[in-house]
């Protein structure tokens, strides 16, 4: 998948488009989807789609870097 345009957010990380600044404040975490987040269907190494119902990302293609903070939900299985 080279060359992927995914749809920035507001809540996605500034990096990526979006609003939230990761690491700004050096007392919270920023995970990511490749952090091993339950809603995040990998479609290949870097692209996923984000099937949380209540994310704004819900059912859009996303870079495993670019979201995360208001929708990562850990995995018990890693």
């Amino acid at each position: 998948m080279n060359n992927v345009n995914t749809k920035p957010k507001p809540k996605d990380y500034s990096g990526y488009g979006g609003e939230v600044v990761r690491w700004a404040d050096k007392n919270l975490e920023y995970p990511d989807c490749s952090c091993g987040c339950i809603w995040y269907d990998r479609v290949d190494n870097n692209y996923g789609y984000c099937r949380n119902p209540r994310s704004e990302r819900f059912d859009l293609l996303t870079f495993e870097h670019q979201s995360g903070f208001f929708c990562f939900k850990e995995s018990n299985t890693q």
